[in-house]
């Protein structure tokens, strides 16, 4: 669950960076943020040799020698005695002939009408998410805090800030409750507040916008704290759900082909 609450730090730096440098009066108002965020595309760089190779990939190219050792550093600090190590490395090994032993192939991606039910359904948290209401909510928050009432700019920075910590908190919880919940009942639940959440935010947003002079505070914090309800409702089951189902429901055979899948269907639709 690295990757998705990666991206949620990320946020959360990057909205502390733009609540500082907004205020700067010239182009380095933004030249910073990009700047600074080149900084970590450098550290992988640096990073990523040291990184070890996946032990499925070795024993898939035949290297069982460096599977075994990278199997027993990461799961018994380097004892390739260690009956954890025995077991997983085996399992891996069996699963891999067997793939081999029965043809699991590129063509089995489509060939198949399993392969393809696994492919679709790796797919599906992609457009689902999507469709879910979180591109509204994301692309078009200083807009939505305009008709909350929220017109200041550093007040909508600020707003950021906050909101980027309150999505990382959930995110954080939800990777945790789907274990406990599963991931079907999180996903349709996490909707079903989300669906709530949409109609709750263009009622108060259209009683602001009717009368923005007469509008309570009452009001405009209402409007504002639905907004992260929102946010957090997809936080903890979409942000996980993306990272963790599609590898879930792919055999090795078709993995790789139906990640990159995936992960195409969730950029072509955000």
């Amino acid at each position: 669950m690295v990757p998705a609450n990666s991206n949620s730090v990320g946020a959360l730096i990057a909205a502390g960076i733009t609540l500082g440098t907004g205020q700067w009066q010239s182009t380095w108002a933004w030249r910073a943020p990009s700047l600074f965020q080149g900084i970590f595309s450098l550290l992988c760089i640096i990073v990523l040799p040291f990184i070890p190779e996946s032990p499925r990939w070795l024993v898939n190219k035949g290297l069982y020698e460096e599977a075994r050792t990278v199997v027993a550093q990461t799961n018994a600090n380097g004892n390739l005695a260690d009956p954890v190590v025995i077991a997983v490395f085996k399992e891996i090994v069996d699963t891999l002939n067997w793939e081999k032993e029965n043809l699991m192939t590129f063509k089995e991606t489509i060939k198949h009408p399993v392969s393809r039910k696994r492919l679709l359904i790796g797919m599906s948290p992609g457009p689902f998410s999507c469709i879910a209401g979180n591109i509204i909510a994301s692309y078009y928050l200083g807009p939505e805090l305009d008709t909350a009432g929220i017109t200041s700019y550093n007040q909508q920075l600020k707003a950021n800030v906050v909101l980027n910590v309150w999505c990382l908190g959930c995110a954080l919880a939800g990777t945790q409750l789907i274990a406990r919940w599963g991931r079907k009942p999180t996903a349709l639940l996490s909707q079903c507040l989300l669906i709530t959440c949409l109609f709750i935010i263009g009622g108060l947003s259209k009683m602001y916008a009717d009368n923005p002079d007469g509008a309570s505070k009452g009001l405009v914090y209402g409007d504002v704290a639905v907004m992260f309800l929102f946010q957090g409702f997809y936080s903890i089951a979409w942000t996980p759900l993306l990272y963790l189902y599609p590898p879930e429901v792919m055999n090795y055979a078709i993995r790789a082909n139906g990640l990159a899948f995936s992960s195409f269907m969730l950029n072509a639709l955000a």
